[in-house]
Formats: C-alpha cells, structure tokens, sequence
C-alpha cells in the first residue's frame, strides 16, 4: 500500500507538469508552425534594427510572444514600411506586427484588436511660437514619412499647408532640426523616441494632442485571413492577462512616461512582518525592502510614505502617492486599480483564543461568532461579502482585531496568518490559536491607478529582475523564513518542492558510489513510507486531486476537490465518485477502461457536476494506480474548473465576430447612400458575421411613425413582426432605450417579454437581447435589437462596442436624410428658380408688349377704321375694293398677334363668365375640323357630368385652336386628335408629390394626337415665348405661350406627356366653379341692330389720327360725335353741351387719365355711360387683366362692328 501512494504522489506531480503542458499544445488550432512577418527599419520604440541588423522592438516582440504562447513561430523581413505594406497586399507575409488601422486600410486587411492607442504630436524647433494646432500651420511646409497613418490622415482634407515626405520620420526629425521644414507630424512615442536617441536637441514637442488624429495599432493579416486573425487575437489576450505586454511595455516606454520627480510608494504603517514602522519610526519589512530592491535595479528615486491603512489608500485614490507596494488583488479592485504580478500569496486565516474555542474553519461557524477585522482590509472586503456585516467589529490595524481575541472584545480576527505569527511571536501571546485553513489567500501585489500604466509596467519589470537576480528569494528569507519555517504544513511544502530534484541529484551520485547508492535507496524507502508527507503533497495542491478504485469508489479527495466541487473527504469517502452527470455516464465508463490498458489521458475537456447540483466545465487529466506487481488498482485524477477561461475564449471570438460586423457596417455606411438598404445589409451583417442569432433596425419618421425596418436572423417570428410593425407597432424591448443613452440587457425572462407581441418560439424569448436607440443630435431615428446566445456573457466592453455601433447608424442615417433634404430643397431652389426666370421670360415680353402695343394697337385702329370706311364706298366690283380686304385682313391678323403676346403674357383684358365646358368646346368643333384638315380625324369625348368653369368663351377657342394647329403639323399624312373632357380631385398629399399641380377640383381638358412627339429637351422649351420646332417661318413660336398664359391667368395648371414617334397628350386643369349659376352664352347681334339713333359720344383721344377715324365710324353708325384731344378739353365740353349720352375715352393719356376724367365727368353728368378704349391693359381700369362688372371696354385696334357692339351695351346699361 506504501509503494501505491508514493506512486500516486509522483503521478500527481507529474499531471502539474503535463496539465500546463498540454494546455500550450492545446491552444492553436492551425497545422501552420511558422509564419512569415515583415518589420519597419526605423519606426522606434516600435520597429527598429539592433546593433546586429536584427528586427527588435515593442511590437516585433510582442508579435513574437502572442504566437509563442499559441505554440508558434515567426521569422522577420525588414525594409522602409512601403515596401514592408506593400509585402502583405501581395501576399508575400503572414502578418504585420504595427499598422494603424484607419478607413483606407480597411479594404486592404483584416486587424486584430488594438494593443494600443496613440496620439499625434506636432514637432516644431525650439523657439518658434504661435504653432499650437494643425490650424497654425497654414502656408508651412510639413514633413511626415511616406505612407504613414499620418500622411493619410493630412491629406484626407485640403488643410492649407505644403505636405512633403521621407523615407523614414528619423530623417524627418533631421530635416526639420536642420531647417529645411517647418514641422513634423508623428506620433508623440517616435518622436520622443528618435529626439532623444538622436540628441535632437533643437526640437520640441508641442504639448497639445492633433485633433481627430489617434492611432490604434494593431497586428494586420490579409484581407479575409480569419484563422489568422483569430489565432493573433487569442494569443494577444493570453499575453496581456500573463503579464508579457506590461512587461514589453515598461521595457520599450516606461522611461519615456514615468514622472520626471521622486515617486511617492506607500504601505501600511502597522502590518508586519509586510510593512511596518520600526523603534525608530523609518519604514521597514519585506515590502520596504522589495521596493529599494526594485528602485536599485531600474535606477529609480523613490520615497516610501507609511501611514493608516484606510488614509494611505484614499492618497492613492488623490494622486498623492504613486503606487501601493501591497494590495490584495479581488475583481471588486481591480475595477478601481491596476496591479502587476504577485510577489507574495497571503493567507488569510482565523484566530481564536485557544481557552474558549478552536478556530472556526467555515463560514458558517463565523456566522455564529463576532468577528474582528482591520478597517479596509482584504477580509473587511470579503465579511462583508459573506453577509457578517452585524457580527463584524472594525479595528484600525490586525494588532488590535488581536487584542480584541485576547480580551474578549471579539470571538475571532480574520487577519494574515503571517501577521498573527509575527505578534504572537513578538508580544508572546501563547494564547492565539491559528487557524490552519484559508478563508482566502489572495494575491499581494504593487497596485496602481489606472492612468499610471508606466510605473506599473517598471514595478512588474523589476520584480521579474530581482526573481531573477535571486535578490527577491533573500528578502523573503529574511522576514519570512522564521514563519514558514515553524509551520509544519509549509515545511512539508518545502520538502515537497525539493525533496524531486534531490533525489535526481542522489541518483547521479549513486553512480559513484554503491554504499552511498544503498543510503539513498534507504531513504527513500524511509520518505515513500511517510505517510504525512504523501498526504500534505496531495493537500498542498492547488489541482484538484482525488482518486478511485476500479468500482469507482472514492479514495482520496484533497482540498482543492472539496472547494471546487463542494463535497468535504468526509462526505465522499468510500462511496461511489459523485461528480458525473446522469448523462455522461457512458463517457466515464469509457475513460474508465482507457485507464485500465495502462494508457494516460491529459487535458481532456469534459462537464462535471457540483454539489449545488450546478455544472461546470473542466479540464481532466487521469493516470493509473498501479500495485507492487503492476496491476492497475485504480485511477487518479486531476481536474481544473476551466469555465471562465472557456468564457474568455467565447467572449474574444464573439468579440472579433462583433468587430469584423462593426468594421463591415462602418465600409456600408461610407458606401451606402438608401436608408432602407442601409438597415438591411446591416442586419445580414450582425447575424451573417456569427456576431449575432437574429438582429431588428426599426427606423422612425420625423413624425414619429414607423417608417421603415429590417429584420435577419429568426424566421420564426418573421411574419407575425412584419405584419405587427406594418401596423406601426414595435417590440416592447425597443422602447426600453429611448430615456437612456447606453445599450440595455436583457434577460429572455425580463417583464416587458411578458407583453410582448412575438411568438414564444421566437429566438429573443430564449435569449439576452441587447438595445440600443439610433439618436442623433437629440433626434431619435429608430433602434438596434440584437439577440445573442442566453449563456453568452455579455461584457462592459460589447455593451460600448454595441452603443459605438448605434451611434455609428444614427449618425449615418441623419447625414442620409440631411443629403435627401438638402437635395429636394436644392431640387425645389432649381425648380423655382426656373419659374422665376420663366415669369420674368414673361414679364418681359409683356412689359414688351404693353409697351408696343398702345401705339401699335392705335396705328392698327386708324388703319382699320380708314380701310372699313372705305370698303363701305366700294362695291364689292369695283376697283380696288380686293385690295382694301387684303389690307383689312393684314390689319386683323396683326391685332391677332398682338393679342397672343397680351395672352402669354396675361395681359389681356377678358371678360370671364360661367359657362359649360362640354357646350363651350361643341361650338368650336365645327371651326376646328375646318382648321386641322380631312385628311386628320377629329375625335370628341364629352365627360358624362357638366362641369362649370368661369373662363372668357373665347379663350376656349384660343386654346382649341392652338392646340389643334399644333397637333396637326405633327401629323405628317394622316393621323387624329381627340379631344376629351373629364373632372379630376387633387388632394395635399397627392400634390406633394407631383410638383405643379394644386389640390382641389377640377374639370379636365385633354387634346392629344398621334403624331411625332416631342423630346425631353424640347418639352422643357415649349412654353417659352417664340419657342418652335417649325421650319422658319412656319410659326411665330407663341401658340403654346399663349395657352400657358391663358390657363395660368385662369388659376389652372397645365401636365404634358409626349415621346419621339408616340404623339402627345396636353391636359390643362380649370378649377371648378362654385356656384351653380348658369348664363346662357350671348347671341351675336346682326349689323342693323347696331345702328344708332341719333346719340350724342363725347370721344376723347390723345391722337389726332384714332381721334378722326373714331368721329368717322360714330357717324357712319347714327351717332352724334364730340371729339377732345385732352381731358382739359373734354371737360370743357361737357360744360358746354346740352346733353351728352356716353363717354368714349382713351385710358392712358397726358394730364388726366381715363378713369380720372370718367369721374371728374360723373361729378358734371351723373348718369353718362362710360366706355374705355386703350392699345394695352392697365391696371388703372383692370385688375390682373380682368375687368370688373361695372365697367365697359373695347381692345385696340376695334372694327367698327365691335365699337358698335360695344356702345349698345354700354347705352343699354345706362
């Protein structure tokens, strides 16, 4: 039985070997051993040569430290970063170990996450002022070096300054020192770096960071290299939790950060034997003296302050001092400090008064007890913790929680067993018992506060140099050494860890001699057969260890088994092995008969049970137990709850799943320019990368409605979310982010789950669900939903990748709609101000024609006047009287012309009245069909309804006609026109999206053909006045003008739709009428009942030529003329006739105008009709063109059948 246990003792420590061992195999999971790398010649402290030629630096050897640790190898290129970029684009490298990541390399490679951030820095020559940002350096000449983050980010933008370029920022630096630039941008590191080792000492720093320009550095694969990628981010997490990076970087940057003063170090002034006050009051124990050790060998000035434990961590906490050199690690502090490698492990025990009572050894006993403890203390921390806050008395050192066991204050003091030792020695307090059992044994480490990431790199650094040194063992041996050694369990550990290469040692020297051969064999029968030593080897483990025999009986069960799996020796022992799940019996069966072929199994991953019924995941490693004859008799086993590590693993390749989707969204928000695409890549994104199971982007219109949304991932629950959002409803989970600005957590058991609208199969009932709102600039845009695994552990740093991502959309989105805005408001700025250059186009010509036609118009009237009275002479055979008609005709034709730019222009004066479309449009057709020819077939549809509109009837027939005479020349042979009638309602939601049109009601024309049609270009022009796609001189380019005008002058709007060979369609919008009241179209009176009897017109016109021919067709017609050339005159005779019957006068003339001396005359003659004449409109009679009820008027020039027309009814009225 001896010779078994000391087999299994050598196999447990064996298993601690082969257990670390096969965890480094176990950590790669590529057959590549070797990769191939490339490192910059002179980016120092980063990439450089040493004295060899040989790459050296922070990141080539942190590179080399993340492979080695997954089991790998690199071998190194150097050359100018140029050529060292251009080696991965192509292929020729695995991996590069410094690239800043930045938008532009995004496309290139893939980057693990960043090791480090750095910041710009502007170097200028000593004695230049008035340079404090990139904004001072206007008009200079700025050296970077080639192809460097920098020179990219310079040149994103147009900054005013000259950028030239080096190979290198070493030869940047020297340029500058030398004159030939006027400022360096580099990173503030290099800079530090290169002016210092190159005694630059002509330059300096300027101590402000360069806005918007930060660096994260990184390792960088080929674009697309995964496994690489994820082999570099496993390995670079494993060196920065083991200490390697903060040892790298005290090495390469600490001199560089660290104070340039004395650094303050405190400690406890009451805690020996760690740190203490001595007889004379000067600072002494192990931790003063690892300090000065520390100090001596990195060169350091420190001063070390000691004081109340409570108040020493409160000047930390100010920045008074700069490190404590001993603090317990717990998670709860590293939250708040930064701490290096332990240099010690303190156990912190219970003690007791050895009168009343034996040491409690579980926390259930102190619960049943007073308790003492130091104020602050570790073991304040953890009473707390195990709810003892009303049994807990607080002292200001463990030197009084003793006291206080002495005198009865307390029952027990949870304080350093090494502490209990040093008191009970030095005051010979015989009566402490001390417990032998842990409650904890923390870590004791150099803490520091979060910003002092140098210093704490220099302590670690230096406390691996005195391990190394063998300084550090002395210090221990020093203070410690008269503890450990009076512990019998420690003792045993010390034989434990040489009692191994002892007997190595003796076997060699067994070769030498037989008799002392026999000594050794002897003593080690003698050692083998100590029963306590095998059994405080076993307990001494911090593995758990246990032991069964072939039926799976427990044997033997250590310490570390009873914390990991809950079960005490007592409760095991001999009875079957409890920790297989009922579901991995088969699996144990199974290990069970590997172990019984005399095989070994090392780090095998398997799920276990605890005694809470609770499972875990750990790492087994068994080996047989073997008797005198070789016989397996049983089996040992060693196993490590490796949960957390496996989470760790978990998090950082759900990690990298998340920055590979963060990193492939940002590529889609630079390329993306649709919202709604924007939203949908983005969610194939989350759940296409494995960051996510399923991912909701729900967006909001300004309003407030839901607008729009993407959904990937659960197809379960796609269609009842489609159809609850498209009613406007969105998830209960979405509304819990829009009063806060982080990202919240959801548990799939969270209340508002309970409300919400989704089926329980859906993915999100069964998983943690992340939120966050997509707010810009206080504008909610929508939100982000994003489920995940429920066992995943989402941690503070996905919470802040997942708010970056958010912030990162809403940010995207707002500048998508501020674009669209920006475009529409640009758009509508073009579309106005085309109206506006279209109705100045209009004005123009109208002030044009106004201008012209007055005297145009009067030269038209005499000419007509003259040439009727004259035809009135002549028989129709007579000589002479064709040639009066052509010239009458000429006459007309120009007055028609005069009109049409009076029309376009909405200058001409009409008398609008209601009339029925359908009736107005009928009495033109017969003069239509004449007009377009047989050849074109007319076709007319009449709309069922009558729709009245108020219009002049004869702008119908201008429309009709222009419009027909236009059709027709675009049908070459044969071909229709149809015209149409119908009623259209326009609400503001329809215009809104149809520029030009009005909401309301309508009737509708519509004139369309089947002729060549129009192109774009030319249905941009045809509006225009003396626009014409005629040959020269087949048209005067005002047809369509004169339409335009007409129906904009009637409140109408006009939609043309034409295409080359397919014709073309006009639809011309007449708002409805009002009222329902008809007025029957006047019938033209015949030319006898125009005939005066005798009346008396006072004629008033400032040209003598329009004055005579007017006094001549009065008399031709029966009327009795007065003729005035001037309002003076006219007003004379008013005083001077007996009797006047109606005013015929002028509008526009000298003195007086024509509605002034209408009234002046009405003032003399109260009941004298009154009739207007004028060449153009002016508003002094009309208002836009229109006339009034009560006013009479007659357009220049005027046939005298008109003119006779007119005074009839202008007599008829009086």
């Amino acid at each position: 039985m001896s010779r078994t246990l000391a087999g299994l003792v050598l196999i447990c420590c064996s298993l601690l070997v082969a257990i670390t061992d096969v965890a480094a195999e176990d950590r790669g999971d590529t057959d590549k051993q070797t990769f191939t790398s490339a490192s910059e010649i002179d980016y120092p402290p980063f990439c450089l040569l040493d004295r060899k030629g040989l790459p050296d630096g922070f990141s080539v050897e942190l590179l080399r430290s993340a492979l080695a640790v997954m089991g790998r190898e690199v071998t190194f290129r150097t050359g100018p970063w140029h050529e060292v970029r251009g080696w991965l684009e192509k292929g020729e490298v695995d991996v590069l170990p410094l690239v800043g990541r930045t938008p532009e390399r995004e496309a290139l490679f893939d980057f693990t996450f960043p090791y480090m951030t750095l910041h710009g820095a502007i170097v200028v020559r000593e004695g230049t002022d008035g340079i404090n940002d990139l904004n001072d350096l206007r008009g200079k000449q700025v050296a970077v070096m080639q192809g460097d983050n920098a020179e990219e980010f310079l040149r994103r933008d147009n900054r005013g300054f000259v950028i030239v370029t080096a190979p290198t920022f070493e030869q940047a630096l020297q340029e500058l020192s030398a004159g030939l630039h006027d400022a360096v941008v580099v990173q503030r590191l290099v800079a530090l770096r290169l002016i210092q080792e190159h005694k630059l000492d002509n330059l300096k720093i300027i101590n402000r960071p360069v806005e918007d320009f930060s660096q994260d550095f990184c390792f960088a694969v080929h674009e697309g290299d995964r496994d690489m990628l994820a082999l570099l981010n496993e390995g670079l997490a494993l060196v920065m939790a083991d200490s390697t990076y903060h040892r790298l970087h005290a090495k390469w940057f600490a001199r560089y950060q660290l104070p340039q003063r004395t650094i303050i170090i405190g400690g406890d002034h009451n805690y020996p034997p760690y740190e203490f006050l001595d007889e004379n009051g000067q600072p002494a124990g192990y931790n003063v003296d690892l300090s000065r050790t520390i100090a001596e060998s990195l060169g350091l000035e420190i001063t070390i302050r000691l004081g109340p434990w409570p108040e020493i961590r409160e000047a930390l906490d100010r920045g008074e001092i700069d490190a404590l050199q001993g603090m317990f690690y717990s998670p709860a502090r590293d939250l708040k400090f930064d701490f290096t490698p332990a240099h010690a492990v303190n156990h912190s025990v219970a003690v007791s008064h050895s009168n009343r009572r034996q040491p409690p050894q579980t926390i259930a006993q102190l619960k049943e007890l007073t308790v003492g403890v130091q104020n602050g203390d570790i073991m304040h921390e953890f009473a707390l913790q195990q709810g003892l806050e009303e049994r807990t008395r607080v002292f200001g050192s463990q030197e009084e929680a003793l006291r206080g066991v002495l005198d009865g204050t307390v029952d027990t003091a949870l304080v350093s067993r090494m502490t209990a030792l040093y008191y009970k020695d030095r005051h010979d307090w015989r009566e402490l018992a001390i417990g032998r059992e842990a409650f904890l044994s923390p870590d004791y480490c150099y803490a520091v506060a979060p910003i002092n990431q140098a210093l704490l790199a220099h302590l670690g650094e230096g406390l691996r140099l005195i391990k190394d040194s063998g300084e550090y063992q002395q210090i221990r041996e020093k203070w410690m050494g008269v503890y450990e050694r009076s512990t019998p369990v420690l003792a045993l550990k010390y034989v434990a860890l040489v009692a191994v290469p002892l007997l190595l040692v003796i076997g060699i020297i067994s070769l030498w001699s037989w008799s002392l051969r026999r000594q050794v064999a002897q003593r080690t029968r003698e050692l083998m057969d100590n029963t306590e030593y095998q059994r405080a080897m076993v307990a001494c483990s911090p593995v758990a260890l246990y032991s069964i025999d072939k039926t799976g009986t427990v044997l033997t069960w250590n310490n570390s088994a009873e914390r990991l799996f809950g079960w005490s020796e007592d409760e095991v022992f001999g009875k079957p092995l409890p920790i297989v799940p009922e579901d991995k019996e088969e699996e144990f069966a199974s290990l069970r008969r590997i172990m019984d072929t005399g095989d070994t199994i090392s780090g095998i991953e398997v799920i276990r049970r605890k005694k809470d019924g609770s499972l875990f995941d750990g790492r087994l490693s068994l080996a047989p137990i073997r008797d005198d004859n070789g016989v397996v008799v049983g089996i040992m086993g060693a196993m490590e709850d490796v949960t957390d590590l496996q989470q760790a693993q978990r998090s950082v390749i759900h990690l990298n799943h998340v920055l590979r989707a963060i990193r492939d969204i940002n590529q889609l928000i630079v390329r993306e320019r649709d919202p709604v695409q924007l939203i949908e890549k983005s969610c194939a994104v989350l759940t296409g990368s494995r960051g996510y199971r399923s991912a909701l982007l729900v967006l909001f219109a300004k309003d407030g409605t839901l607008s729009a949304w993407a959904h990937t991932g659960d197809p379960k629950c796609t269609e009842q979310l489609n159809s609850r959002l498209s009613q406007g409803d969105i998830p209960p989970c979405c509304r819990t982010t829009e009063s806060s600005d982080a990202t919240s957590r959801i548990l799939h058991d969270a209340p508002q789950c309970s409300h919400c609208f989704l089926p329980p199969s859906a993915d999100c009932r069964k998983s943690q669900v992340l939120c966050a709102h997509l707010r810009h600039e206080g504008l909610l845009l929508g939100h982000l939903v994003a489920t995940q695994a429920p066992t995943g552990d989402v941690d503070r740093e996905e919470m802040h990748l997942f708010s970056e991502l958010a912030q990162d959309l809403a940010y995207a989105l707002h500048t998508l709609y501020r674009q669209k805005e920006l475009a529409a408001s640009e758009q509508e700025r073009k579309s106005l101000e085309q109206q506006l250059i279209q109705a100045q186009k209009m004005e123009s010509v109208g002030r044009l024609a106004g201008g012209v036609a007055h005297d145009y118009n009067n030269m038209l009237g005499v000419i007509i006047g003259n040439a009727e009275l004259l035809a009135d002479t002549l028989a129709p055979s007579d000589h002479g009287y064709e040639e009066i008609e052509e010239i009458l005709n000429a006459a007309r034709r120009s007055a028609d012309i005069t009109r049409q730019l009076l029309a376009f222009a909405r200058r001409q004066t009409i008398a609008p009245r209601s009339i029925d479309l359908n009736e107005a449009i009928e009495l033109s057709l017969k003069m239509l069909r004449r007009l377009i020819g047989e050849n074109i077939e007319l076709i007319w549809h009449p709309g069922h309804e009558r729709r009245k509109i108020t219009i002049d009837p004869v702008q119908i027939d201008q429309i009709l006609t222009n419009l027909c005479v236009n059709a027709r020349d675009a049908i070459d042979d044969t071909g229709t026109i149809t015209i149409e009638t119908a009623g259209r309602t326009f609400d503001e939601a329809y215009c809104a999206d149809h520029a030009g049109f009005i909401p309301g009601d309508f009737a509708v024309l519509v004139v369309s053909d089947n002729g060549t049609g129009m192109t774009k270009e030319q249905m941009n022009s045809i509006f225009e006045p003396f626009f014409t796609t005629k040959p020269l001189g087949d048209g005067t380019g005002l047809g369509l003008a004169t339409v335009y005008g007409i129906v904009k002058q009637n409140n109408g709007f006009i939609n043309v739709y034409s295409e080359p060979g397919a014709g073309s369609t006009f639809r011309l919008y007449f708002p409805l009428e009002d009222t329902a009241d008809e007025q029957e179209l006047r019938p033209q009176p015949d030319r006898s009942s125009l005939r005066a009897t005798g009346e008396t017109i006072l004629v008033v016109e400032d040209d003598p030529a329009i004055l005579k021919m007017t006094g001549k067709l009065l008399r031709d017609l029966g009327y009795r003329p007065l003729l005035a050339d001037s309002a003076p005159t006219a007003l004379e005779q008013v005083k001077r006739a007996d009797t006047i019957d109606l005013l015929l006068t002028d509008v526009i003339m000298p003195q007086m105008n024509g509605a002034e001396l209408a009234k002046e005359i009405r003032t003399i003659c109260v009941h004298i009709g009154v009739v207007f004449m004028s060449g153009y409109t002016a508003n002094v009679i009309a208002h836009k063109g229109i006339l009034n009820d009560d006013i009479t008027y007659v357009q220049k020039p005027f046939s005298r059948t008109e003119l006779a027309a007119v005074l009839k009814d202008a007599l008829a009225k009086r």
